[in-house]
Formats: C-alpha cells, sequence, structure tokens
C-alpha cells in the first residue's frame, strides 16, 4: 500500500508535504527525470516516501481525523451559541 510521488510545485500545492521525506518535487523535465530515476534506484528512499506519504494521507486525509475536527467545530459551534465560550476550532480564522 502507497507509492512514492515525484510531482511538480503546482501539484503539491495546498498539500502539507515535506521535500525529501514525503514526496519529491521538480519542475523541469531534467530534473523531475533525474528524481524518477533516483527513486527507482534507491529502495531506502523509496520506502521512506511511501510511509512518509501514508502517515500524510492518514493524518490529514483520513476519515478519523477529518470527522474528529468537524466534531469540534459543531461542539465549539454550540457552546458558542449557548454563550459558554468562544469557539477553540474557529479561533484560528480570526
Amino acid at each position: 500500500l502507497g507509492v512514492p510521488v515525484v510531482a511538480t510545485s503546482v501539484g503539491v500545492e495546498g498539500l502539507e508535504v515535506i521535500q525529501g521525506e514525503d514526496i519529491l518535487v521538480a519542475d523541469q523535465p531534467q530534473a523531475f527525470a533525474r528524481h524518477v530515476v533516483r527513486v527507482l534506484q534507491e529502495p531506502a528512499l523509496r520506502e521512506k516516501m511511501r510511509q512518509g506519504g501514508m502517515g500524510v494521507i492518514r493524518k490529514q486525509y483520513d476519515w478519523d481525523p477529518i470527522v474528529a475536527r468537524l466534531e469540534e467545530i459543531y461542539h465549539d459551534l454550540v457552546r458558542q451559541k449557548s454563550g459558554e465560550e468562544k469557539p477553540k476550532a474557529l479561533s484560528a480564522i480570526d
């Protein structure tokens, strides 16, 4: 499960990934090709990237953390509506 990813900077826009750990990024064709060859030739890098990428997916895009975050927002909104306190989940938006 999981594969190492080589992408362009446009392809990773908005993603919280770490270059060289979760993904390799290159915008020029020769640099992109070098990254692909490197991943194919270096099993340790390939495994590190595979695990890093899966960690990003589990942490940010798996349903469990998404649902937990939504529940936190809903609870904060209910507390705010009842006048208890300022919503914690929404304070980063201020």
